[in-house]
């Protein structure tokens, strides 16, 4: 394969983060390339009795592979006081999700070997696994070629991590029905059913994915009860203080006119019990689910005998990350980054963290014959980025035609008509309806000249169009609605691997992969 990093100005998917962290962020520290000292600071300020808790929760956590002792070993890697982590996280997708999931769990682990080598220490990759988002809607669904496949079951208020893994293998049966044909997809298929079909959870057939595709990474489970007691200093300072809530400064969106993605809350905690997850409100002084109220100290105390009740909301989790695993960095989409902008304030002052913050390299996957069709048609003087309306008027503009629709007829005819018809007895209303009909009769005529011309460009509009469509399904990026099965049908079962050897290339944020 070839890899190329193309001019990236016009991309339009977070361009406001990036700004920000090009503009007013670029002095923060998060933001800068790392540092011998902030790495080595990370690393002793985690304790040993963290570390010891932290690699027993895993290998808990991992006692399926408990003769792999290669797994073993990288996990015991985190017991020695010099190591780190780099850590990327998502929901529980069937299958993982789309392309970028696979992309950004490589490239963490890219970085982590290049961190590795460069400092001289054990820079652990982490997959964090959002084992208790609710939101089962989104993780659901699973698109090929154009086709849908969805679990049938819409399960609510559930953290998905602890439902039964195999409420997928239904909907998994019937796509090897409709799409089985292809030897490569079968296998595949056959590999999602063994890891989806085996006892356990959706947190556990997730993990066996991640081991299957991507090895060398560690997937962490954070409902575990111990993590969430290590970080029982976070949830007291939550109740007692609400510090996050009020470390807020949302003059950065303010003054864009631009809403926080995650509201700033009073609590930022759910109570989690039985897998139901409910949120914690405070009202009046006490913290109120829908069936429980508390006192302060009250929610304390249980948190202290129950510590896997407490499960923190989108902006509380990346800070219960810092707790429990010794981080240094944090790759994510842009999306995500802008929850981080959020916390800038609280990990700065109260944290005093030195984390980096790090947006994920997007990448394109081109086929043969699509790379052919765009060869084609970019000496037109079209990016990556072009839509098909601004395609569409760039030909009409090449050929002197505007896009702007023209009444000159219509103009003509108008003051030729009121003057014969419009002054007599009961004729206006007739008049203007007629002037209308021979109005929209002309806007029609505009749209059938711009179409008779652009049949001359049928053959470049057909490739630009064939271009869009591979490129940018449903005019968002390929790499969020292609999944592996698109990837393994159209470049084979090992195209993963393409992702570190692409990362070794010079990038400007986005990576094109093409073929030989």
């Amino acid at each position: 394969m070839n890899y190329f990093s193309p001019d990236n100005k016009n991309n339009p998917n977070g361009d406001w983060v990036r700004s920000k962290i090009d503009s007013e962020l670029s002095s923060d520290l998060f933001f800068q390339d790392f540092s011998r000292h902030s790495i080595e600071k990370r690393g002793s300020s985690f304790s040993k009795r963290k570390r010891i808790i932290l690699v027993d929760v895993l290998k808990d956590q991992y006692s399926e592979w408990g003769e792999n002792k290669d797994l073993l070993s990288r996990i015991d890697q985190l017991l020695n006081p010099k190591s780190v982590t780099v850590t990327c996280g998502h929901q529980l997708c069937v299958g993982l999700g789309p392309l970028y999931v696979h992309s950004k769990i490589r490239e963490t682990q890219y970085l982590a070997e290049l961190l590795s080598k460069k400092y001289s220490r054990p820079v652990v990759p982490i997959f964090w696994m959002a084992t208790e988002d609710h939101d089962f809607e989104e993780i659901r669904h699973w698109e090929f070629k154009n086709k849908n496949f969805s679990i049938e079951e819409n399960i609510k208020g559930v953290a998905v991590g602890s439902i039964s893994s195999a409420i997928v293998t239904e909907v998994l049966q019937r796509m090897k029905l409709e799409l089985g044909t292809n030897a490569s997809i079968n296998d595949l298929l056959d590999q999602f059913y063994s890891a989806y079909n085996k006892e356990g959870t959706l947190s556990d057939a997730t993990r066996r994915l991640v081991y299957d595709f991507h090895p060398e990474v560690i997937c962490i489970d954070a409902s575990d009860s111990r993590l969430k007691k290590m970080a029982s200093k976070l949830w007291e300072d939550e109740i007692m203080n609400q510090t996050l809530y009020e470390s807020r400064d949302t003059s950065l969106w303010e003054k864009s006119k631009r809403d926080v993605p995650v509201p700033f809350k009073k609590s930022m905690m759910f109570y989690l019990i039985d897998g139901n997850r409910s949120r914690i409100d405070f009202e009046n002084g006490k913290y109120v689910t829908n069936k429980k109220s508390w006192e302060p100290q009250e929610l304390v105390d249980e948190l202290k005998s129950n510590p896997e009740r407490v499960s923190p909301n989108a902006l509380l989790r990346p800070i219960y990350q810092e707790y429990i695993i010794p981080n240094i960095a944090y790759l994510g989409g842009a999306g995500e980054i802008e929850y981080w902008l959020e916390l800038i304030p609280y990990l700065k002052n109260y944290m005093k963290s030195e984390v980096r913050i790090k947006i994920r390299t997007s990448f394109a996957w081109w086929t043969r014959t699509v790379e052919r069709k765009w060869g084609q048609i970019s000496k037109k003087g079209l990016d990556y980025w072009t839509t098909e309306k601004t395609f569409r008027l760039s030909l009409l503009n090449s050929l002197g035609i505007s896009d702007v629709n023209t009444f000159p007829l219509h103009e003509e005819i108008l003051p030729l008509m009121r003057n014969l018809y419009g002054n007599k007895k009961g004729t206006q209303r007739s008049v203007e309806s007629w002037l209308q009909r021979i109005k929209k009769d002309e806007e029609r005529m505009n749209e059938r000249v711009r179409r008779n011309a652009l049949r001359e460009e049928s053959i470049d509009f057909e490739r630009f169009k064939v271009f869009r469509e591979e490129q940018h399904p449903k005019n968002i990026l390929q790499e969020r609605v292609w999944t592996i099965l698109d990837l393994t049908y159209y470049f084979g079962s090992d195209s993963c691997l393409q992702y570190s050897e692409c990362l070794k290339n010079e990038s400007n944020g986005f990576l094109w992969i093409l073929p030989d």
